[in-house]
This record gives C-alpha cells, structure tokens and sequence, in this order.
C-alpha cells in the first residue's frame, strides 16, 4: 500500500511489486510518497534526506501512528546500515519530539538505550542533549503527572501512564 500527498488531498492505494522497480503513476504530482502505509509489508524504505524532509514536515497529521512507527523503524535499519548518515537519523527523530503514541516511543527509547551504549565520552554531552530535546517536549504535552480525564478511556489512561513512565525514564537516566 502506499499514500501520497496529491494537491493537497491524501491519496491511498495498493500495488504489487513486480520485477526491480515499480512506477506509481499520479494525475498530478505527489508532493510525498509513504511507501508501506498501514504497517502491512514486511520490508523496509529507504528515503533519500530530501524525500524524508518533505514526508515528515508534518508528520503527526500526515501519518497514523502505524505509519510515524513504521518509518522511524526504517529509518533506524536504514541509518544501522549506513545507507542513511547518522545525523540525518538524529534531525529526522527531533520531529517525534511531539509523539504520544507509546509504540512509537517504545522504538525511540530501545534507540536511544541502543545509542547510549555506543556513544563515547567525547560525545556524551551532546548525545544527553539530544535526548532531553527529544524527550520533555513529549513528557510536557502529556503532563508530568496523571491527571483524570472523563474524555479518554481507561485503557487510553493507562497507556499514557505507560508512556509517561518511559519518558521519565528515558529523561532521567539517558538525558540526565
């Protein structure tokens, strides 16, 4: 599945890949093309950083939560294999700093704690930096503490109870 941003409207569809390239062909030009909508393939994308900016400038509305996890996933593979630089990872997951989806931070705190281990003295400041600006912008939106909320469900409030935890977490021991 695909979806594509066409003048100015969410345009989805399906194709089957044949052969070693496909070509998706749009009445008018695709401002951003999200390969593997839905989460249903299993095999990753590989954006070039031009692709990527125009794909994520306004991620949260453009994307559901399956996609903003998907892509972050290929990202990550992408960068761990070096077909995308290190730094363009760290710019593109800045743009999750305003993520409440706990599945998408559960892939950004198992980066992050993967990151921490690599990361050598030299580079330890800036890295605590870097998780600090990923991390309390996400923690403030959600609120430091639990607040009862008659508008969302339960099961809503414990995920975001689970999601503040591992923000905490990741804040204080990875962020310092």
């Amino acid at each position: 599945m695909y979806k594509a941003m066409v003048r100015g409207k969410i345009v989805e569809g399906r194709v089957l890949l044949q052969g070693n390239s496909t070509e998706i062909q749009f009445e008018h030009p695709a401002d951003w093309l999200l390969l593997n909508a839905g989460g249903h393939g299993f095999y990753r994308c590989n954006y070039s950083e031009e692709e990527l900016e125009i794909l994520t400038k306004d991620l949260s509305n453009n994307l559901a939560p399956i996609e903003r996890f998907n892509l972050l996933s290929d990202l990550w593979a992408s960068a761990q294999s070096g077909a995308l630089p290190l730094k363009t990872f760290f710019a593109q997951s800045l743009k999750y700093k305003d993520e409440t989806d706990k599945n998408v931070w559960t892939t950004l705190t198992g980066i992050l704690t993967y990151l921490d281990r690599l990361v050598g003295k030299d580079h330890r400041t800036s890295f605590k930096e870097y998780v600090r600006e990923l991390v309390m912008p996400a923690l403030n939106k959600i609120g430091m503490k639990a607040k009862k909320n008659s508008a969302i469900s339960p099961a809503q409030e414990a995920l975001t109870d689970q999601l503040r935890g591992m923000l905490f977490s990741a804040a204080g021991a990875l962020g310092e």
